[in-house]
């Protein structure tokens, strides 16, 4: 099961990984260190750090979606951009 790994290659990432899990157990003895309040406030922080990663990958979907749309179903306009009098008149 790799579920979000993001080890870019076939193999030869046992390095890589054990490095990650090293890492992570770090994070969390330097986060038992701390005191209850501390770790409550870094707790709500990656929270909302999370909370905001979310929000913006969907915006990023949506965006990615709607461009798709919008340059599959754009039809070919045959009217001049720009020009004409009403462009003159207002300059």
């Amino acid at each position: 099961d790799r579920d979000g790994g993001g080890g870019g290659g076939g193999g030869g990432g046992g390095a890589e990984e054990a490095a990650a899990a090293r890492a992570a157990e770090e994070k969390e003895l330097a986060k038992m260190m701390m005191s209850r309040k501390k770790r409550r406030l870094y707790d709500r922080m990656q929270h909302g750090i999370q909370k905001k990663a979310v929000a913006a990958d969907a915006l990023r979907a949506k965006r990615a979606s709607l461009e798709a749309a919008a340059a599959s179903a754009k039809p070919p306009s045959g009217k001049a951009k720009s020009g004409g009098k009403s462009a003159r008149r207002k300059a």
